[in-house]
Protein backbone atom coordinates (compact mmCIF):
# COMPACT_ATOMS: atom_id res chain seq x y z
CA UNK A 1 0.00 0.00 0.00
CA UNK A 2 1.82 3.78 -1.04
CA UNK A 3 1.64 6.18 1.93
CA UNK A 4 3.13 9.69 1.85
CA UNK A 5 4.52 11.40 4.81
CA UNK A 6 4.46 15.66 4.79
CA UNK A 7 8.28 16.59 5.00
CA UNK A 8 8.10 20.09 4.55
CA UNK A 9 5.22 22.70 3.48
CA UNK A 10 7.46 25.94 2.02
CA UNK A 11 5.47 28.79 1.85
CA UNK A 12 5.25 32.02 -0.81
CA UNK A 13 3.52 35.57 -0.14
CA UNK A 14 1.59 34.76 -3.19
CA UNK A 15 -0.12 31.95 -4.73
CA UNK A 16 2.72 28.76 -5.47
CA UNK A 17 2.16 27.65 -9.71
CA UNK A 18 4.63 25.07 -10.11
CA UNK A 19 8.42 23.39 -8.73
CA UNK A 20 10.86 21.18 -9.79
CA UNK A 21 13.16 19.31 -8.26
CA UNK A 22 17.25 19.36 -9.38
CA UNK A 23 18.43 16.14 -11.14
CA UNK A 24 20.42 15.30 -7.78
CA UNK A 25 17.36 15.89 -5.71
CA UNK A 26 19.64 18.39 -3.30
CA UNK A 27 17.26 21.44 -3.99
CA UNK A 28 13.88 22.28 -4.63
CA UNK A 29 12.69 25.31 -7.15
CA UNK A 30 9.55 26.84 -6.57
CA UNK A 31 7.29 29.51 -8.83
CA UNK A 32 5.27 31.94 -7.77
CA UNK A 33 2.70 34.69 -8.36
CA UNK A 34 4.70 36.74 -6.09
CA UNK A 35 7.43 36.96 -9.50
CA UNK A 36 10.08 35.23 -7.73
CA UNK A 37 12.20 31.91 -7.54
CA UNK A 38 13.00 30.27 -4.66
CA UNK A 39 15.49 27.54 -4.00
CA UNK A 40 14.97 25.16 -0.89
CA UNK A 41 17.13 22.36 0.39
CA UNK A 42 15.23 19.31 0.12
CA UNK A 43 16.68 17.53 3.36
CA UNK A 44 15.54 21.10 5.78
CA UNK A 45 13.31 22.71 4.14
CA UNK A 46 15.29 25.96 4.71
CA UNK A 47 15.14 28.52 2.02
CA UNK A 48 18.58 28.37 0.29
CA UNK A 49 17.91 31.43 -2.47
CA UNK A 50 15.38 34.23 -3.98
CA UNK A 51 15.91 34.04 -7.51
CA UNK A 52 14.49 38.14 -8.53
CA UNK A 53 14.43 38.96 -12.07
CA UNK A 54 10.59 38.51 -13.60
CA UNK A 55 8.53 40.88 -13.91
CA UNK A 56 4.87 39.41 -13.19
CA UNK A 57 3.97 36.02 -11.70
CA UNK A 58 6.93 32.75 -12.22
CA UNK A 59 4.00 29.90 -13.54
CA UNK A 60 7.03 27.33 -14.40
CA UNK A 61 10.40 25.95 -13.70
CA UNK A 62 12.59 23.26 -13.96
CA UNK A 63 16.64 22.37 -14.13
CA UNK A 64 18.81 21.82 -16.54
CA UNK A 65 19.82 17.65 -16.48
CA UNK A 66 23.02 18.54 -14.72
CA UNK A 67 21.85 20.95 -12.59
CA UNK A 68 23.80 24.03 -12.96
CA UNK A 69 20.97 26.01 -14.72
CA UNK A 70 17.44 26.54 -13.89
CA UNK A 71 14.75 27.56 -16.55
CA UNK A 72 11.64 29.86 -15.70
CA UNK A 73 8.58 30.93 -17.44
CA UNK A 74 6.38 33.69 -16.59
CA UNK A 75 3.39 36.29 -16.80
CA UNK A 76 5.87 39.29 -18.04
CA UNK A 77 6.26 36.69 -21.35
CA UNK A 78 9.61 35.18 -20.97
CA UNK A 79 11.58 32.26 -20.15
CA UNK A 80 14.80 32.99 -17.97
CA UNK A 81 17.97 30.85 -18.15
CA UNK A 82 19.75 31.36 -14.48
CA UNK A 83 23.06 30.07 -13.14
CA UNK A 84 21.92 27.58 -10.15
CA UNK A 85 25.49 28.69 -8.36
CA UNK A 86 25.31 32.27 -8.43
CA UNK A 87 21.76 33.03 -9.07
CA UNK A 88 22.45 34.97 -12.06
CA UNK A 89 20.13 35.12 -15.07
CA UNK A 90 22.12 34.07 -18.44
CA UNK A 91 19.65 34.86 -20.86
CA UNK A 92 15.96 36.10 -20.88
CA UNK A 93 14.16 34.34 -24.33
CA UNK A 94 11.35 36.81 -25.51
CA UNK A 95 8.55 35.92 -28.39
CA UNK A 96 5.57 35.72 -26.78
CA UNK A 97 2.89 38.58 -27.26
CA UNK A 98 0.68 37.78 -24.26
CA UNK A 99 1.75 35.90 -20.94
CA UNK A 100 2.61 32.62 -21.02
CA UNK A 101 0.57 29.78 -18.87
CA UNK A 102 2.59 26.93 -19.53
CA UNK A 103 6.24 25.60 -19.27
CA UNK A 104 7.69 21.75 -19.77
CA UNK A 105 11.45 21.01 -20.67
CA UNK A 106 12.26 17.77 -22.12
CA UNK A 107 13.90 15.12 -19.67
CA UNK A 108 17.16 15.34 -21.45
CA UNK A 109 17.28 18.88 -20.66
CA UNK A 110 17.34 19.23 -24.16
CA UNK A 111 14.23 21.64 -25.34
CA UNK A 112 11.59 23.89 -23.85
CA UNK A 113 8.62 24.72 -24.53
CA UNK A 114 5.85 27.62 -23.48
CA UNK A 115 2.53 28.00 -24.39
CA UNK A 116 0.83 31.09 -24.30
CA UNK A 117 -2.13 33.23 -24.47
CA UNK A 118 -1.03 34.29 -27.55
CA UNK A 119 -2.05 30.97 -28.94
CA UNK A 120 1.22 30.14 -29.75
CA UNK A 121 3.59 27.34 -28.22
CA UNK A 122 7.18 28.50 -28.72
CA UNK A 123 10.09 26.02 -29.01
CA UNK A 124 13.72 26.68 -27.67
CA UNK A 125 16.94 24.55 -27.39
CA UNK A 126 18.70 24.29 -23.75
CA UNK A 127 21.18 27.37 -24.85
CA UNK A 128 18.21 29.52 -25.71
CA UNK A 129 18.52 29.36 -29.59
CA UNK A 130 14.14 29.64 -30.98
CA UNK A 131 13.21 26.20 -32.49
CA UNK A 132 9.97 26.53 -34.20
CA UNK A 133 6.30 28.14 -33.07
CA UNK A 134 3.86 25.98 -32.49
CA UNK A 135 0.57 27.24 -34.41
CA UNK A 136 -2.68 25.41 -34.21
CA UNK A 137 -4.40 26.46 -31.39
CA UNK A 138 -7.15 29.59 -31.71
CA UNK A 139 -7.26 30.12 -27.83
CA UNK A 140 -5.02 30.37 -24.61
CA UNK A 141 -2.75 26.94 -24.67
CA UNK A 142 -2.84 25.99 -20.87
CA UNK A 143 -1.05 23.17 -20.65
CA UNK A 144 2.38 22.08 -23.07
CA UNK A 145 4.40 18.54 -22.47
CA UNK A 146 7.64 17.43 -24.68
CA UNK A 147 8.65 13.82 -24.50
CA UNK A 148 11.44 12.26 -22.87
CA UNK A 149 13.13 11.65 -26.39
CA UNK A 150 12.22 14.93 -27.49
CA UNK A 151 10.55 13.79 -30.18
CA UNK A 152 7.02 14.89 -29.84
CA UNK A 153 5.34 17.93 -28.32
CA UNK A 154 1.70 18.11 -27.00
CA UNK A 155 -0.57 21.25 -25.95
CA UNK A 156 -3.75 21.98 -24.08
CA UNK A 157 -6.03 24.89 -25.63
CA UNK A 158 -9.09 26.55 -24.04
CA UNK A 159 -10.05 25.87 -27.42
CA UNK A 160 -10.78 22.43 -26.57
CA UNK A 161 -8.18 21.24 -27.71
CA UNK A 162 -5.76 18.42 -27.50
CA UNK A 163 -3.13 18.40 -30.12
CA UNK A 164 0.37 16.25 -30.89
CA UNK A 165 3.10 17.23 -32.51
CA UNK A 166 6.60 16.47 -34.49
CA UNK A 167 8.65 18.79 -32.58
CA UNK A 168 11.64 18.57 -35.17
CA UNK A 169 9.46 19.29 -38.03
CA UNK A 170 7.12 22.06 -36.03
CA UNK A 171 3.90 20.66 -37.45
CA UNK A 172 1.21 19.04 -35.99
CA UNK A 173 -0.10 15.14 -36.09
CA UNK A 174 -2.95 14.91 -34.96
CA UNK A 175 -6.25 16.26 -32.40
CA UNK A 176 -6.65 13.78 -29.36
CA UNK A 177 -10.56 14.26 -29.02
CA UNK A 178 -12.16 12.63 -25.78
CA UNK A 179 -12.27 15.61 -23.19
CA UNK A 180 -15.51 17.43 -22.72
CA UNK A 181 -15.07 21.05 -22.34
CA UNK A 182 -11.06 22.39 -22.58
CA UNK A 183 -8.05 20.18 -22.26
CA UNK A 184 -5.70 21.93 -19.18
CA UNK A 185 -2.63 19.97 -18.62
CA UNK A 186 -0.52 17.16 -20.07
CA UNK A 187 2.46 15.04 -19.74
CA UNK A 188 3.89 12.49 -21.06
CA UNK A 189 5.05 8.70 -19.65
CA UNK A 190 9.11 8.38 -19.27
CA UNK A 191 8.92 5.95 -22.39
CA UNK A 192 6.69 8.44 -24.32
CA UNK A 193 4.48 5.65 -25.33
CA UNK A 194 1.53 7.26 -23.08
CA UNK A 195 0.09 10.64 -22.86
CA UNK A 196 -1.91 11.50 -19.82
CA UNK A 197 -4.00 14.84 -19.87
CA UNK A 198 -6.06 16.69 -17.29
CA UNK A 199 -9.49 18.61 -18.21
CA UNK A 200 -12.28 21.02 -17.24
CA UNK A 201 -14.44 17.53 -17.14
CA UNK A 202 -12.38 16.47 -14.10
CA UNK A 203 -11.29 13.46 -15.75
CA UNK A 204 -7.93 12.23 -16.44
CA UNK A 205 -7.66 10.47 -19.63
CA UNK A 206 -4.35 8.38 -20.99
CA UNK A 207 -3.16 8.50 -24.63
CA UNK A 208 -1.67 5.71 -26.53
CA UNK A 209 1.21 7.55 -28.44
CA UNK A 210 2.00 8.41 -31.04
CA UNK A 211 -1.46 6.21 -32.26
CA UNK A 212 -3.75 9.15 -30.34
CA UNK A 213 -6.10 6.57 -29.28
CA UNK A 214 -7.98 6.22 -25.85
CA UNK A 215 -6.49 4.06 -23.42
CA UNK A 216 -8.40 4.88 -20.11
CA UNK A 217 -10.26 7.35 -18.18
CA UNK A 218 -9.32 8.05 -14.67
CA UNK A 219 -12.57 9.85 -12.31
CA UNK A 220 -12.17 10.51 -9.05
CA UNK A 221 -11.17 14.40 -8.56
CA UNK A 222 -14.43 16.58 -7.81
CA UNK A 223 -13.38 19.99 -10.24
CA UNK A 224 -11.22 20.70 -12.69
CA UNK A 225 -7.94 19.30 -13.03
CA UNK A 226 -5.01 22.24 -12.84
CA UNK A 227 -1.41 19.61 -13.67
CA UNK A 228 -0.88 16.22 -14.42
CA UNK A 229 2.98 14.59 -13.74
CA UNK A 230 4.35 11.05 -14.59
CA UNK A 231 7.13 9.99 -12.50
CA UNK A 232 10.55 10.18 -13.84
CA UNK A 233 10.33 5.82 -13.11
CA UNK A 234 6.98 5.12 -14.44
CA UNK A 235 6.03 4.28 -11.13
CA UNK A 236 3.07 7.07 -10.68
CA UNK A 237 0.97 9.44 -12.35
CA UNK A 238 -0.88 12.33 -10.24
CA UNK A 239 -2.93 15.01 -11.01
CA UNK A 240 -4.02 18.33 -9.41
CA UNK A 241 -7.61 19.61 -9.05
CA UNK A 242 -9.29 22.89 -8.32
CA UNK A 243 -10.70 20.50 -5.72
CA UNK A 244 -7.56 20.94 -3.50
CA UNK A 245 -6.31 17.42 -3.54
CA UNK A 246 -3.64 14.93 -5.39
CA UNK A 247 -4.81 11.96 -6.22
CA UNK A 248 -1.67 9.51 -7.50
CA UNK A 249 -2.43 6.28 -9.57
CA UNK A 250 -0.22 3.34 -10.74
CA UNK A 251 1.30 4.60 -13.93
CA UNK A 252 0.75 0.64 -15.10
CA UNK A 253 -2.54 0.06 -14.49
CA UNK A 254 -4.27 3.17 -13.74
CA UNK A 255 -5.35 2.14 -10.63
CA UNK A 256 -5.91 4.53 -7.74
CA UNK A 257 -3.65 4.69 -4.96
CA UNK A 258 -4.14 7.25 -2.68
CA UNK A 259 -5.05 10.88 -2.26
CA UNK A 260 -3.34 13.50 -0.24
CA UNK A 261 -4.96 16.07 1.43
CA UNK A 262 -3.68 19.18 2.56
CA UNK A 263 -3.59 21.82 0.17
CA UNK A 264 -6.67 24.77 1.39
CA UNK A 265 -7.59 25.51 -2.33
CA UNK A 266 -6.00 24.78 -6.03
CA UNK A 267 -3.68 22.46 -6.69
CA UNK A 268 -1.39 24.58 -9.98
CA UNK A 269 1.78 22.50 -10.01
CA UNK A 270 3.41 18.94 -9.00
CA UNK A 271 7.26 17.63 -9.08
CA UNK A 272 8.46 13.78 -8.80
CA UNK A 273 12.40 13.36 -7.90
CA UNK A 274 14.28 11.41 -9.99
CA UNK A 275 14.36 8.07 -7.80
CA UNK A 276 10.32 8.61 -7.62
CA UNK A 277 10.61 8.76 -3.61
CA UNK A 278 8.97 12.51 -3.20
CA UNK A 279 6.58 14.60 -4.50
CA UNK A 280 6.53 18.44 -4.31
CA UNK A 281 2.89 19.96 -5.02
CA UNK A 282 2.32 23.72 -5.44
CA UNK A 283 -0.75 25.84 -4.22
CA UNK A 284 -2.59 28.49 -4.81
CA UNK A 285 -2.96 28.69 -0.68
CA UNK A 286 0.87 29.87 -1.10
CA UNK A 287 2.59 26.81 0.15
CA UNK A 288 4.10 24.00 -1.68
CA UNK A 289 4.03 20.50 0.27
CA UNK A 290 6.77 17.74 -0.32
CA UNK A 291 5.50 14.54 0.37
CA UNK A 292 7.60 11.31 0.94
CA UNK A 293 6.04 8.49 -0.86
CA UNK A 294 6.47 4.98 0.71
CA UNK A 295 5.04 1.47 0.79
CA UNK A 296 3.60 -0.61 4.25
CA UNK A 297 2.89 -4.17 3.20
Amino acid sequence: MLTAKLLHTLTHPNSAYGAAFSPDGALLATASMDNTIKLWSVATGEEKARLKGHGDGVCGVAFSSDGKRLFSASLDMTVKIWNVGSGSVEGTLGGHQQYIESFAVSADGKWLASGGHDNDVRLWSDSGSPAGVLKGHKEAVYGVAISADGKYVASAGNDNQLLLWDLAAAKKILELKGHSGPPQCVSFSSDGKLLASGGSDAKVKIWNIPAGDLQTTLDGHSQLIKCVLYSPRGKFLASGSVDSTVRLYDARIGSHLLTLDGHKNTVYGLAFSSDDRLLATAGYDRTIRVWELGETS
